[in-house]
C-alpha cells in the first residue's frame, strides 16, 4: 500500500514540472498573464518540493496511502481545470489590454478629425463672410 504513496510523490514531481513547462510556452507565446504565470510557477514549485521531501509522507500510514491516492488525483483535477481557467482568463485580460489600446488610437484619431473639421467650417465660413 505504500506503493500508492510513492506513485502520489513521483506524480507530484512530475505534474509539477510538466504544469512548469507548460507555464513558461504559455507565456512565451503571450498566451499567460504575467502575474498568474508568477502565481502556478510557486505552486509548481511548492508541489514539487512537497513531493521531494519525505517528512510529510512519513505520516502517512498503510491505511492512509488509498486515501491520499484519491485525494491526490482529486487535487490535480482541480489544478488543472484552474490552470485552464487561468490560462482563458489571462488570454482575456490580453485582449482586453489591445482594445483598450485600439479604443484610445481611435479617440485620438477621432480628436483629430474634429479638430481638421472644425478649422475647416472656420475656413468655409470666413470664405463666405470675405465674399458676403
Amino acid at each position: 500500500m505504500l506503493w500508492m504513496v510513492s506513485v502520489v510523490r513521483v506524480g507530484m514531481v512530475a505534474f509539477g514540472i510538466l504544469f512548469m513547462i507548460i507555464n513558461f510556452l504559455l507565456y512565451a507565446k503571450r498566451k499567460m498573464y504575467e502575474p498568474i504565470m508568477f502565481t502556478w510557477g510557486v505552486i509548481c514549485i511548492l508541489g514539487i518540493i512537497l513531493g521531494i521531501a519525505d517528512r510529510p509522507w512519513g505520516l502517512v500510514g498503510e491505511p492512509g496511502a488509498p486515501v491520499v491516492l484519491v485525494l491526490s488525483m482529486t487535487l490535480f483535477a482541480v489544478i488543472t481545470a484552474l490552470f485552464v481557467f487561468s490560462s482563458i482568463i489571462s488570454i482575456h485580460i490580453r485582449k482586453n489590454q489591445e482594445l483598450a489600446m485600439q479604443v484610445s488610437l481611435l479617440n485620438q484619431e477621432n480628436e483629430q478629425i474634429r479638430v481638421r473639421l472644425h478649422e475647416l467650417e472656420t475656413d468655409v465660413k470666413n470664405k463666405s463672410d470675405d465674399e458676403a
